[in-house]
């Protein structure tokens, strides 16, 4: 589900102005590929990726991955740590993925987010995404990807729940030649059995990109409303131009 969030979310970043992260990463490879990454962010009071609690401002979040190169799969554990601008409250989480390559693409992603007591956020949140993805070897090649997204928190317990929402999501893209292609994209929540539908052409060149966006939402959107978008039936055109 997160490939496919991302991938609904950066439509709506190429249309706004967003503050650049003051960041220092060191990755160091080794010779069978694996890897380990150390970084360090200058935090600012404003949501990144699928982040629902703001950073406490002018604060610095850290963390590190491991990444490990197995004989058909790669595998990584990861760790970040900040301060909430609520309640000057900690977040610690923990993160491991693992991708295989076979026929068709398989990977899992599970997080475990650790908040100290207070009255606003959950003791853990928990994340967890299992996706694949197959090239259908018609015309030009059709792309399919799918992904079903589990959230849940607790309490108390790492292993109870307390709530509990699923959904999964299918893309298609088909580049139609080497300037044009077409993308849909279909969400389903089955906690309130909502759809999400998004239909996107898109032409690109050297420095001009062109996007003509269909979007069929739900009229309350379960899909983080904050960061997705818009409720409803709406067509957007975004023309890029890049220096």
């Amino acid at each position: 589900m997160e490939v496919i969030l991302s991938q609904l979310q950066e439509f709506y970043r190429k249309s706004s102005v967003t503050k650049q992260l003051s960041l220092i990463l060191f990755r160091y490879y080794f010779l069978n590929n694996t890897n380990i990454w150390l970084w360090g962010i200058y935090a600012e009071d404003e949501l990144k990726g699928l982040e629902k609690f703001t950073s406490k401002e002018d604060s610095f979040e850290f963390g590190g991955r491991t990444q490990y190169t197995f004989e058909f799969c790669e595998a990584a554990l990861s760790y970040h740590h900040r301060e909430l601008k609520i309640n000057d409250t900690l977040e610690n989480r923990f993160g491991f993925d693992a991708r295989w390559d076979f026929e068709i693409g398989l990977w899992i992603e599970a997080v475990a987010a650790k908040y100290n007591e207070n009255e606003i956020t959950p003791n853990w949140e928990k994340y967890l995404t299992l996706g694949a993805d197959y090239t259908i070897p018609f015309g030009n090649g059709v792309h399919i990807l799918g992904e079903h997204f589990v959230y849940s928190k607790s309490e108390d317990d790492l292993f109870k729940s307390s709530y509990k929402t699923e959904s999964s999501a299918i893309s298609l893209n088909y580049p139609i030649g080497l300037f044009d292609s077409i993308v849909a994209m279909i969400v389903y929540s089955w906690e309130s059995e909502d759809w999400c539908w998004f239909l996107s052409y898109q032409r690109n060149y050297d420095h001009l990109s062109i996007y003509l966006n269909l979007f069929w939402n739900p009229e309350v959107n379960d899909f983080n409303p904050e960061q997705i978008s818009t409720d409803g039936k709406s067509v957007q055109l975004m023309i890029g131009y890049s220096f």
